[in-house]
């Protein structure tokens, strides 16, 4: 069994439900609690989606962002002000392995990979002040870096912006097709911008490729599905007093939403992952009226 380390984060935690809040009652952060009018789908999460594994995570997960499946096993990793660890769970939740990279977590939020290779998207950036985002491509054996890509999307300038008040943060990427597809939290529009980045080389300036309406809030996740031959994404709507309304939403290869399902019951929903059988895994983070979670679904139509 691999041993845990203290429990970071629960400060930093609800220092950031404290300003949500603030921002909130002071009228300066409206596109917080931005409702995205739908025009997808949105039907009945009882009715089409089967909860089959919900446990919680150990304090030492309680940051859980991205999350990767590969053979029946899950993995995940903490964000900014935690230990640059990947941790690697069985199909019961329990921790078989932590591996520590040799890089330092300035905030973790994706996580993707290949049979080879894990890429770490080192891609938080609430308060838009960071030069560039950061994927690294690290050996899945030994942990250590392969290759740092550098991203900068066109039009940012970096530290001209209010915390969560910009489209050019992100906590959602996917391996697919030989490239990595980032998908933004746009907190600004509510609107989420793809990017598509090219694993192989070192620095990239990007427009993106796609702008995806009719979202109920913002994505914190993706993956996709090769079954259904469609992208998964996870997010959430924030309210006043920052409370979460997670969902999930069915995207096609063009990038139109076409179902959402409401995660009822769960709050701040992070990462997501699709098993080889087509079940669906996704991390809760902890919030001061939350544990850390993870949890697996099927849909049932």
């Amino acid at each position: 069994m691999a041993k845990l380390k203290a429990p970071t984060g629960y400060v930093r935690r609800l220092a950031g439900y404290c300003l949500a809040v603030v921002l909130a009652l002071s009228g300066c952060a409206m596109a917080l609690f931005h409702n995205v009018p739908g025009n997808a789908q949105s039907v009945n999460a009882e009715a089409e989606i089967q909860i089959v594994f919900d446990r919680q995570l150990p304090s030492e997960m309680s940051e859980t962002s991205g999350l990767f499946c590969s053979h029946e096993q899950v993995f995940t990793l903490n964000d900014s002000g935690n230990p640059p660890d990947i941790f690697t769970l069985n199909s019961q939740g329990e921790v078989t392995q932590i591996q520590s990279l040799k890089e330092p977590n300035f905030d973790f939020e994706a996580l993707s990979g290949d049979e080879a290779s894990f890429y770490v998207g080192d891609i938080g950036n609430n308060f838009g002040r960071r030069r560039h985002l950061i994927i690294r491509k690290i050996d899945r054996i030994t942990a250590d870096t392969r290759f740092n890509i550098e991203v900068v999307p066109d039009e940012y300038v970096p530290g001209s912006y209010r915390i969560r008040q910009h489209d050019f943060d992100a906590e959602a990427m996917v391996l697919k097709d030989q490239a990595l597809w980032l998908f933004t939290k746009s907190w600004a529009t509510g609107e989420a911008k793809v990017y598509r980045v090219d694993p192989r080389e070192p620095r990239q300036h990007l427009a993106p490729v796609a702008t995806i309406t009719g979202l109920p809030g913002l994505v914190t996740g993706v993956d996709w599905d090769s079954l259904n031959q469609r992208f998964l994404v996870v997010g959430y709507q924030l309210s006043l007093l920052s409370s979460f309304s997670p969902f999930v939403a069915e995207i096609t290869t063009d990038f139109v939403v076409t179902k959402t399902w409401p995660l009822t019951g769960y709050g701040q929903v992070e990462g997501v992952c699709v098993a080889a059988n087509g079940d669906v895994w996704f991390s809760q983070e902890a919030s001061p009226f939350r544990d850390s979670r993870l949890v697996r679904f099927r849909f049932t139509q």
